[in-house]
């Protein structure tokens, strides 16, 4: 290096003599020279060979000249530029100080001195920027401080203007040389510019100051120095510490203002570094920092006439304050969102607005939202109507005293010459009094989501979240939902028909919903579910896998949520609860999780934790009937009937429609039966069949089958399943009838008319082939095939079920190891077969499985295992009331044959006796009634005689 200096000694003798080196870097070598000329310090910065290599000189100087206009307090200027020899070099004022670094290598700053550096900064940022330069590599290094910086007369200059771009003079590569220099520093560059973005703008100029301003109150950059490419990842996808949480006393206006300049996307920074610097300077009661976009707040001392005299000038979406009360709500307070008050009379925002305004206050884990579900209870119980009464203001205050929730939030829309007036007004439920009120304004319909986005985090400020916690939780709704409002209405009112179980109409609007926004995430969630619900398993998993690929079009909660219900939906109960247990995690509070997880692990056949789950929901929301069924399911499942009986008529008093909601009037039927309570049974079921819906009729009949199949009455339960098969044929309902010919089948098997159940089961086959059905109930097809020899038509129902099978379901997996592993059977495979059994058993333990099982042992002369096998069965009346049933029902009498095979005929006898006992109502001519009373009298004549 020594040479080369004696070259650009010689270069430049009678204009600079070079005193000493400064420093160096990457890029340049720095000396301290003085100006002949003016008799002046200057330092003199010199390219480094290997980047003057690579560059354009004439492009280099073009730049430095551009930089050279530059002319501001805090900007250090460039006085000379030109070539010594192959050398690039650039001419600056010589500061007599330190530059940040250095000052920052002795710890972080105090708040007021980071605050004022970077302020001055900004404001050089903000003149460089409106002359069309952008910095680039903002750094600690390049800012300067003068003398007596945090004291009276100290400054902060920004060097090398224009150098970042100068550089980018490099052949074949825009952004780094050959070597792999880059333009820019890892440690403080923009996402964009750590992927290599080209068309870079003033926003990237503000990350990087926010990363220094970061350093300035922490002590560290927000991803660390010690790796490029970890502090590059960093920026792109990472989230640096909170800066609250490593220093004290830092105004909540600057943390809002670094977390706002340091966000991802460019479009959620401050647009300007003017901006960013006024946010450093403002007071925290007048600004707010929370959107997208700083927004003016106005002083209640304007009134509010004059500041919309001043919106409408202005022609754009802003926010006005009215004086209020002010909000002091205690964290998670629960907050009802009325319905909305619509004076524009357009139907448009009868529910979108109320949908938007819900999703984003949602964001927040301040409050806790209120859940229509859990309002239409309250309802009921006031006996205000059906689930889909106006909340009005008056509705909403009533029904927020009578369960104690905290406030009352009114949303409002009218028009004004074409000017949409947006308000939310927060009231105390029991008075009325308005604790604070917020109103945004939209030029036109395009604007209004926006608007309602602007609504929402100022109420969330205005409920006690600080600006800070906005900024960091908020995702824009248009980008979140959807910008298309019609798309929107019709969303939440797809939402309302689902939550109602109008499962067909739900369907049509979600659809709708989709046709207007093709990449509206929520939708295709919603879309799915129904899809899922209504057994089209495939058109589910694409809008599921449509919703996936718009992951960035959900808020993270949303996302959280969505991702648990579709696991649910697809009946993997694990990762449903895990996914729910995750979401607990970020918001802890929240009923409906705890309900949704409780549930999920119930489905899942783990009734005690369950219950533990419906239990923290109580603690959260003592009032509310939601649980008790679940629960009484869950003591159904752990054979406490009474319990269980107890808690479905604490869920009857608070929603009586639910005796006879889809199958919860089967189950609590089933129930009553289990408890040895026939006749309260019967008549459970026989409000079902005096429904009005065709479709709850016909569960009506299958459920009253059931009943006395159970009772071993097949003759009474033939008819009721013909009824039923009828009515869903009438409806076009596949699944329904299917599983109902199936029933009816086993009926004919159990009165011994095999006939008849082969005819049913080639029925079923035959719809099959016709309408799409989910693996299980083909599996169960299958089961019936095989009974009757009917392997190659089995066959083909298996190749479909592997085809449909969705992952994770161990419910579905063991169903299609059944039906595999009877297949296999028929075909001689039996170390296959029994491999296959053994599995299925493992994921589900229900007669329908552990019975076949049995039997396969019992054939191959495994007596002890089988028997094993047969009381795990009898052991688990939980099989009643489904297809398990039939196998749970005659355990007895296969246990009574096993033991005489063992030779036991104590044993044995005391089995046909229970059976016998146990059916004493059923039906004399029963093949397995005839069978059990021979097989007892020959075993009762077997007994010795006494003396």
């Amino acid at each position: 290096m020594g040479d080369n200096l004696e070259k650009l000694r010689a270069a430049l003798t009678g204009r600079y003599e070079i005193m000493r080196e400064l420093g160096r870097g990457g890029m340049a070598i720095v000396y301290v020279a003085r100006d002949l000329r003016h008799d002046r310090l200057v330092a003199i910065k010199v390219m480094r060979p290997e980047v003057t290599a690579q560059s354009s000189s004439q492009r280099f100087l073009r730049e430095i000249k551009v930089a050279a206009r530059l002319q501001h307090p805090h900007i250090l200027s460039v006085h000379d530029s030109g070539t010594a020899g192959d050398e690039l070099y650039y001419v600056m004022p010589f500061v007599d100080g330190e530059s940040l670094r250095d000052r920052l290598e002795r710890g972080s700053l105090p708040v007021p001195e980071a605050l004022e550096i970077a302020r001055e900064v900004a404001d050089a940022l903000d003149y460089a920027h409106h002359q069309g330069i952008i910095h680039r590599d903002i750094k600690p290094e390049n800012i300067l401080l003068t003398p007596g910086q945090g004291q009276t007369g100290g400054h902060a200059v920004v060097a090398d203007f224009g150098i970042a771009r100068a550089i980018e003079a490099i052949e074949g590569d825009a952004s780094a040389t050959a070597t792999g220099i880059a333009v820019g520093s890892p440690a403080y560059m923009s996402p964009e510019q750590a992927m290599g973005a080209r068309d870079l703008d003033a926003r990237t100029d503000v990350y990087s100051l926010g990363c220094v301003l970061y350093e300035m109150l922490v002590g560290a950059p927000p991803y660390g120095r010690a790796s490029a490419r970890a502090a590059m990842a960093g920026h792109v996808s990472g989230e640096p510490g909170s800066i609250s949480q490593q220093r004290a006393h830092v105004p909540e206006n600057a943390l809002a203002a670094v977390e706002r300049a340091m966000a991802k996307r460019p479009e959620d920074r401050f647009a300007t570094a003017g901006e960013f610097r006024e946010a450093l300077r403002a007071d925290a009661a007048t600004q707010s920092f929370s959107g997208a976009r700083a927004k003016r707040r106005f002083s209640p001392r304007l009134g509010v006439a004059a500041a919309v005299i001043v919106l409408l000038a202005a022609g754009a979406t802003f926010l006005v304050a009215r004086p209020g009360a002010g909000a002091s709500l205690k964290e998670r307070a629960a907050v009802v969102i009325a319905d909305v008050d619509n004076a524009t009379g357009d139907l448009v925002f009868r529910n979108s607005l109320v949908t938007a305004l819900t999703a984003g206050i949602g964001q927040s884990d301040r409050v806790t939202l209120v859940s229509r579900s859990r309002i239409s209870e309250t309802l009921a119980r006031m006996q205000r109507g059906p689930a889909d009464t106006v909340l009005d203001e008056r509705v909403a205050r009533e029904v927020a005293v009578r369960e104690g929730w905290a406030a009352v939030i009114v949303p409002s829309i009218a028009v004004f010459d074409s000017t949409y007036v947006i308000t939310a007004r927060l009231l105390d439920p029991a008075t009325g009094g308005e604790l604070t009120t917020e109103t945004v304004r939209a030029r036109n319909k395009r604007e209004i989501i926006d608007a309602v986005d602007d609504l929402s985090r100022s109420m969330r400020r205005a409920l006690g979240e600080s600006r800070l916690s906005v900024l960091r939780r908020s995702s824009s709704l248009p980008q979140v939902t959807t910008s298309s409002l019609d798309a929107l209405e019709k969303y939440a009112a797809g939402s309302k028909a689902w939550d109602t179980g109008r499962m067909q109409e739900a369907r049509q609007l979600f659809a709708g919903a989709i046709a207007l926004d093709s990449n509206f995430a929520l939708a295709h969630v919603g879309m799915g579910k129904v899809h899922y619900w209504l057994n089209n398993a495939p058109a589910g998993d694409q809008h599921f896998a449509r919703a996936v690929a718009n992951a960035d079009r959900i808020t993270d909660r949303d996302r959280m949520w969505a991702s648990a219900q579709m696991a649910s939906a697809r009946g993997n109960w694990d990762l449903a609860a895990t996914n729910y247990r995750a979401y607990m995690t970020r918001y802890p509070n929240v009923p409906a999780a705890w309900l949704s997880l409780g549930t999920t692990l119930m489905r899942d056949a783990r009734p005690r934790e369950a219950l533990t789950a419906f239990e923290e929901f109580l603690k959260l929301d003592s009032t509310s009937g939601s649980p008790f069924i679940n629960m009484a399911t869950s003591y159904s499942m752990l054979a406490r009937y009474d319990s269980a009986v107890i808690f479905y008529r604490k869920a009857f008093a608070v929603r009586p429609e639910w005796e006879t909601w889809f199958n919860v009037n089967h189950e609590y039927g089933m129930t009553l039966a289990k408890a040895n309570r026939p006749a309260e049974s019967r008549a459970a079921f026989q409000k079902m069949l005096g429904r009005p819906s065709a479709s709850d009729q016909a569960r009506g009949h299958r459920s009253m089958a059931l009943l006395e199949l159970l009772q071993g009455r097949p003759s009474a339960a033939i008819p009721e399943l013909r009824q039923a098969i009828a009515i869903n044929a009438s409806l076009k309902e596949p699944l329904s009838e299917v599983r109902n010919r199936l029933f009816l089948a086993s009926a004919h098997e159990l009165a011994g008319d095999d006939a008849h159940a082969r005819a049913e089961g080639e029925r079923a086959y035959q719809i099959f082939t016709t309408a799409y059905l989910e693996p299980v109930m083909s599996a169960r097809i299958v089961g019936r095939l095989m009974r009757h020899g009917r392997v190659a038509q089995a066959a083909r129902v298996v190749d479909s079920i592997r085809a449909r099978l969705k992952p994770g379901s161990n419910f579905e997996e063991a169903h299609m190891l059944l039906a595999t592993a009877a297949l296999a059977r028929a075909r001689g495979a039996t170390d296959s077969a029994r491999s296959l059994f053994q599995r299925a058993a493992v994921l589900d333990s229900s007669a329908e499985v552990l019975a076949p099982l049995a039997a396969m042992r019992a054939d191959a002369g495994d007596i002890t295992e089988a028997i094993h096998i047969e009381q795990r069965i009898h052991n688990s009346p939980a099989n009643v009331g489904y297809e398990a049933q039939f196998g749970w029902s005659l355990a007895r009498y296969r246990l009574g044959k096993l033991y005489e095979r063992t030779g036991d005929n104590v044993r044995a006898r005391q089995e046909y006796e229970t059976f016998l006992s146990e059916w004493a109502e059923a039906e004399p001519t029963l093949p397995a009634i005839i069978d059990a009373r021979a097989r007892l009298k020959r075993l009762m004549a077997l007994q010795p005689k006494a003396g």
